[in-house]
């Protein structure tokens, strides 16, 4: 039996992780005590060792981190943690097992991580095993060397306070940790699988039964199909080798055929050529007669002479182009040379204008510099700055400010260091004051927390004092109370007769036993019954064959229905097949000669196409050169009229002309006024008035010289224009030809044309619309004949589905007769029988259990007699204890009370004295502030100050600047260049405006006579056009007289009559071979048929597919008989278990709970474990529910929800107990944690003499250990007076708060 020895705490919650503060504690057999007040890791004890045995973390861990000791308190990144501890397995061997943990201090959270576990044990050898958790799981093999389960490790040996009152909890979580405590869950799982698989079994096993009968006829089908399937593939050779012969016989008749319509194509295509080279023929002569018009003036010499007349017009013509050249290139040099100047003149302007405004800002800089020093210089009284000011009173007036600035800084430091001289000496005495303040509150508050301390603790010893007064008087009472309960007891252990009670239990199994033998039987005749189901599976499998035939029936119908009414007409009632084919027969005759006036039709379209083609190219060729003269036409008039375009252009032309003679006049008089008004005695020009003033005279001139300055401007504008305007007008006139010629064109030559094409167009129609309805009565009867030909293979498969669903029909109908069943009773009645005797079984088994109860209550009496003697014993040794300790408790009392009275003595006078030194504070608080406003307010105005003449230096310093950039730039010089350099662009400009005006009439007069040139030169070309046009015409009468002389060689005649003679027996023998192949297709579609029927699941692999579902069904019978065993020896095996560990847990409960419970209100508890009443597979599955109850006056009472805080945990503590008494049979092991929490003081001692019992009832045994942790001494010395422990470990914190672990002798608190 395993048992646990020793553990070494360290870095875990609040023990240190340095060497100094790893704490050792040992588990003595059979009780170890562990005391401490509250906060100082006895808790902690309990959590390290639910983790080295589970490996689970204490409740609200947040995943470890807060489990060990926080880096932040020790003042470290990483705290590294480690458990040891030291125990003996389930058969006795010594073991060690380490855990080591670390938390490391992140940014903003603190990181967990387990490190290697390892654990170790003596071998018999006296060698040392380890084993890692690396190599194994450390949680699973901590469980097994430990004997028990995890869960009782976890709810019961070492529960957490937190979790202590589980047993009392909400019942979904109550029947989950039953369940794992128990270990039945997984039994019950199994048990709910193999039942579950037992009846999936049973339910395949009457699927393979009626598979194998399906199975039978599909292999039976399957040969059948395969034997139909040999006979037509040999009618399928048969049919494939006639149509061999006859494709033979029909090949030579093909070859001829061929022939003559390749001889038909090329009497076809010469006719082509020669309507096409006609059609060309008559286009040329239309032409010529057209360029003829067009001359006026036919040439009469020969054509060498007609093409030398035009290269010497080329060759003038090109002289005159290239003179025109030169002048052009000429005229855009003077341009570009005037426009040159122009530019130069813009910007002398701007640039003028610019220094003339530096001038005037230079000026008006100096103005304000000398205002500016001199009311400086008054304002701050500096001698030296009256009369004219220069640039050096300007910089000396800069050095004076700054001297005045550092002279304000220097002062406004003074000030500001006496003040804050000021602020140090009154800080000072406020500090004083403030340290001494804070030195008699602390000590005031920590008298005020004593006196707190002593109050508490008088009025516990003053409670303890009232219990001990009313206890004196319950001794007699107690003795009485004892003989009482003696007699009871006798009485009860002879009012039953136990030997009659077991004897009518005895009949009440063996008629239980019989009734279950009576419902075995009827299952039996059940079964039998249910057999008969098999028959009715294979009539459901054979009518969802036939269904499936009848849907794929349906669906070739509904595919194909519209089909057949489109070919047919109707749906035929049967032989779909043969009608189609009569279909197709009559299709194929029909298709032929529709075929042959279609090919006709189209040899006449395509003489016509022929003839229009060319039509359209003349069309196209006369429409292309309307465009191109349109296109330039338009490019000189955009769109406008020719005649008001190119009378426009004149009169733009001539007025531009005007306007520039008007402009040179102007200047030139312009000049004249303003030399006659700078002579002396200068009068009006036009009036001869004489003038008052000499500012009027200048006013004048300088309005005319303004005036006089836009003229070149404008001149250049207009010079711009009328070169615009010529170009403009030259272009207008050279396309004046191209006027007629397109004219003529658009009026008679296209017009013609297009009636011609209209006329073809509209016979070509009329043959297309023909052929067009022809293709779609050829397409439309070829559509069909596909359609038909298409469904074949549906039509026979549709014959054959037909045929197979006669044959269902008659085995759906001879199984329905073996329906009947030969039984006298039927399955409901053996049914209804098997239920009547449940209910009599029912009603047996719960006279047993009444039985049973009754036994049970008796000994449960028996119990609760005993129970109450002992707590009665218990009592009245607790209140004689109690006596003793009376004079101590007043003692403690009086000693306290006269300490209080002396502190509060103490805290008065401290409160006394503190009000003077609060008072000075604020005094010295107040004066502190006065001397800070003072310094303030005298460093924001020397400040002001500062900045004021800080602003004024720099505004003179800007000014300064300025007037320095100007001179040194040489301004001044500048403007005067700049002036003496217009003149002279000025004088340059009116020279070359004259001469380009010179150049401009010499390049108009050579742009007129260069058109007329051009329209004699066009004259010529279409004489030269016409001679070429005349010898075209004659080469094209050449090439239709040499294709027609082809044509004669051929005859066409004799051609058609043998052409329709080959044509009759290529018919006979096509229609022999499409009467064979038709009779193919048909074979084919049914050896398609048959071997898609061979290919689908039903028939592929038939007979390996019977012979082992055969096998199958065998195994599966046996197989399922096996679970049936199985499942009942399983199911009895849980019954019987949990009845007895239920028993054995109450009993112990009952015990515990007389011997441990003072009050009169709960007579006992115990837990309740009902099977759960589902539904469905629910129902089938065994699951209990639990529940605690308490009994009061013989009734049974849940006690969740109804019992007090006290009473809570008293009963989870016993269940505790019970349970571990229970499951804990290979570890004695039981730790409490707070056990006393909510008792009152009798309950706690109760408690105590309760584990003294249980102590001394099992302390022989070798491993059980009970570990006891509280902060109750009194608890502790109750169950210290018992002779099993000697010392008990005291959990306390030292100064750096980490835990300490000191053993101490149980004597030293009885001394107390």
């Amino acid at each position: 039996m395993s048992s646990i020895e020793a553990m070494t705490v360290q870095g875990i919650r609040s023990f240190g992780p340095d060497d100094k503060d790893k704490q050792l504690i040992k588990f003595n057999p059979p009780l170890t005590l562990i005391l401490g007040p509250n906060g100082t890791g006895k808790t902690t004890i309990i959590e390290c060792l639910k983790y080295m045995t589970t490996g689970e973390l204490p409740p609200g861990g947040k995943m470890g981190a807060a489990f060990i000791h926080d880096p932040k308190v020790a003042g470290e990144v990483e705290v590294k943690a480690q458990v040891r501890l030291k125990f003996h397995d389930v058969r006795g061997q010594q073991c060690f097992a380490v855990r080591s943990l670390t938390a490391t201090q992140k940014k903003t959270r603190v990181e967990f991580k387990n490190l290697e576990g390892v654990i170790k044990r003596l071998l018999p050898s006296g060698e040392w095993q380890s084993t890692s958790s690396k190599c194994t799981e450390t949680d699973r093999e901590m469980v097994s060397l430990l004997g028990v389960s995890k869960a009782v490790l976890e709810n019961v040996i070492f529960c957490h306070q937190e979790d202590s009152n589980w047993p009392l909890g909400e019942g979904k979580a109550l029947k989950e940790k039953f369940d794992d405590i128990f270990a039945s869950t997984r039994y019950v799982k199994a048990l709910e699988q193999i039942r579950k698989f037992r009846n999936e079994q049973s339910q395949t096993i009457r699927e393979y039964q009626a598979e194998i009968k399906y199975l039978k006829q599909n292999k039976d089908k399957a040969i059948e199909i395969k034997n139909n399937l040999t006979d037509r593939e040999e009618r399928f050779e048969a049919a494939k080798n006639s149509v061999d012969q006859i494709t033979e016989k029909l090949e030579p008749v093909l070859t001829k055929l061929r022939l003559i319509q390749d001889k038909e194509e090329e009497i076809r295509q010469v006719c082509m050529i020669i309507e096409k080279l006609k059609s060309e023929r008559d286009q040329m002569e239309r032409g010529q007669k057209e360029l003829k018009k067009n001359i006026k003036k036919e040439f009469e010499g020969s054509t060498e002479e007609l093409k030398r007349e035009l290269a010497e017009f080329e060759t003038k013509v090109d002289q005159m182009d290239r003179t025109l050249l030169q002048n052009q290139k000429r005229l855009a040099d003077l341009e570009s040379r005037l426009e040159k100047l122009n530019q130069d003149r813009h910007k002398l302007l701007t640039e003028q204008g610019r220094l003339e405004q530096d001038a005037e800002r230079h000026s008006n800089d100096i103005k304000t510099r000398d205002h500016r020093v001199s009311r400086l210089a008054e304002e701050y009284q500096l001698p030296g700055f009256s009369g004219s000011i220069t640039d050096a009173h300007s910089t000396r007036l800069s050095k004076n400010l700054d001297e005045i600035g550092n002279r304000i800084l220097e002062q406004a430091r003074t000030e500001r260091a006496k003040c804050e001289d000021q602020e140090d000496v009154v800080q000072k005495d406020i500090d004083r004051c403030r340290s001494n303040k804070t030195k008699l509150e602390t000590e005031q508050s920590l008298k005020q927390d004593r006196v707190r301390k002593n109050r508490d603790e008088i009025r516990r010893i003053n409670g303890e004092l009232s219990q001990v007064d009313a206890s004196a008087g319950q001794l007699k009472d107690i003795d009485r109370k004892i003989r009482a309960v003696e007699m009871n007891l006798g009485e009860a252990e002879k009012s039953v007769d136990l030997d009659k009670l077991k004897s009518e239990l005895q009949t009440l199994q063996s008629e239980s036993s019989a009734s279950t033998k009576q419902i075995r039987t009827l299952d039996s005749e059940l079964s039998r019954l249910n057999q008969e189901s098999s028959v009715r599976t294979e009539v459901e499998v054979l009518l969802k064959d036939k269904t499936v035939k009848e849907e794929q029936v349906r669906r070739l119908k509904v595919k194909n229905e519209d089909t057949l009414k489109h070919l047919i007409g109707s749906l035929p009632s049967e032989f779909y097949g043969k009608a189609v084919e009569k279909y197709q027969r009559e299709h194929s005759r029909r298709l032929r000669d529709n075929t042959e006036q279609l090919q006709q039709m189209k040899r006449d379209a395509t003489k016509l196409e022929t003839v229009r083609k060319h039509e359209q190219e003349l069309l196209q060729k006369k429409s292309e050169e309307v465009r191109g003269y349109e296109q330039k036409i338009n490019t000189v008039t955009h769109g406008s009229d020719f005649g008001d375009g190119l009378e426009s252009i004149e009169k733009k032309l001539q007025k531009c002309q005007d306007d520039k003679g008007q402009l040179v006049a102007i200047k030139y008089m312009f000049g004249k006024y303003i030399d006659k008004l700078r002579g002396a005695n200068a009068d009006c020009p036009l009036c001869h008035r004489p003038f008052d003033e000499q500012s009027e005279v200048d006013d004048l001139i300088s309005e005319m010289e303004t005036k006089l300055n836009l003229v070149p401007e404008k001149l250049d504008r207009l010079e711009q224009t009328i070169v615009e305007s010529k170009s403009e007008f030259e272009n207008w006139l050279q396309v004046k030809p191209f006027l007629e010629v397109k004219r003529k064109c658009k009026d008679s030559e296209i017009p013609e044309i297009e009636k011609r094409i209209q006329l073809l167009n509209l016979q070509i129609k009329k043959l297309n619309d023909e052929i067009t309805e022809k293709e779609e009565s050829v397409e439309v009867d070829s559509h069909d004949e596909q359609l038909a030909k298409s469904l074949m293979p549906d039509m026979t498969q549709m014959d054959r589905l037909q045929t197979e669903l006669q044959d269902l029909s008659r085995k759906i109908g001879s199984l329905s007769e073996k329906l009947t069943s030969e039984s006298t009773r039927s399955f409901k009645e053996v049914q209804a029988e098997r239920e009547e005797l449940q209910l009599q079984l029912d009603h047996t088994n719960q006279m047993l259990d009444h039985k049973r109860q009754k036994a049970n209550d008796h000994s449960a009496q028996l119990q609760e007699l005993k129970a109450q003697l002992n707590e009665l014993r218990s009592s009245k040794l607790r209140i004689e204890t109690n006596l003793q300790q009376r004079v101590r408790l007043e003692q403690t009392k009086d000693e306290m009370e006269k300490t209080n009275d002396a502190l509060e003595s103490e805290i008065r006078d401290a409160r006394e004295k503190s009000i003077p030194i609060q008072e000075e504070i604020d005094d010295l608080c107040q004066k502190k502030e006065q001397v800070t406003k003072l310094k303030d307010r005298q460093y924001e105005e020397k400040k002001e100050q500062f900045n004021k003449v800080q602003e004024n230096a720099k505004q003179l310093a800007l000014i300064q600047a300025e007037i320095d950039r100007y001179v040194k730039n040489g301004c001044a010089e500048k403007l005067s260049s700049c002036q003496k350099k217009m003149s002279e662009i000025q004088s340059e400009a009116s020279d070359l405006s004259q001469k380009k005006s010179t150049l401009s009439g010499s390049i108009n007069k050579v742009h007129q006579e260069l058109s007329e040139q051009k329209v004699q030169k066009r004259e010529l070309s279409d004489n030269l056009l016409l001679r070429k046009g005349n010898e075209d015409i004659i080469l094209k009468a050449g090439q239709i007289q040499k294709e027609e002389e082809k044509l004669g060689g051929l005859d066409a005649k004799n051609l058609t009559v043998e052409r329709n003679r080959l044509q009759k027996d290529y018919e006979k023998f096509n229609n022999e071979k499409d009467l064979a192949k038709r009779r193919q297709q048909v074979l084919e579609g049914e050896i398609f048929a048959f071997r898609k029927d061979l290919k689908d699941d039903m028939y592929k692999d038939a007979e390996v597919k019977h012979k082992d579902k055969f096998i199958q069904l065998k195994t599966t019978e046996l197989a399922n008989s096996d679970l049936d065993k199985y499942y009942k020896a399983l199911d009895a095996t849980i019954m019987a278990y949990h009845s007895q560990k239920m028993a054995d847990i109450n009993k112990t409960i009952r015990e515990l709970w007389r011997n441990t419970y003072k009050g009169n209100d709960i007579e006992r508890i115990e837990i309740r474990s009902d099977e759960d009443d589902g539904s469905g597979a629910a129902k089938l599955r065994r699951s209990y529910r639990y529940r605690v109850v308490m009994v009061k006056g013989g009734t049974e009472l849940d006690m969740r929800g109804r019992c007090s805080a006290g009473q809570k945990v008293l009963a989870s503590l016993i269940i505790r107990i019970a349970l571990a008494e229970t499951f804990c049979l290979n570890c004695g092991v039981l730790a409490l944690d707070e056990p006393t929490t909510n008792l009152d003081r009798e309950n706690i001692e109760s408690l105590a003499y309760a584990l003294v019992e249980i102590i001394k009832s099992r302390h022989k045994q070798r491993n059980f250990q009970l570990v006891v942790i509280t902060h109750d001494e009194d608890f502790v010395e109750l169950l210290g007076r018992s002779d099993y422990v000697d010392y008990f470990f005291r959990v306390s914190k030292n100064e750096f708060g980490c835990s300490r672990l000191t053993q101490t002798s149980v004597q030293d608190l009885h001394s107390k």
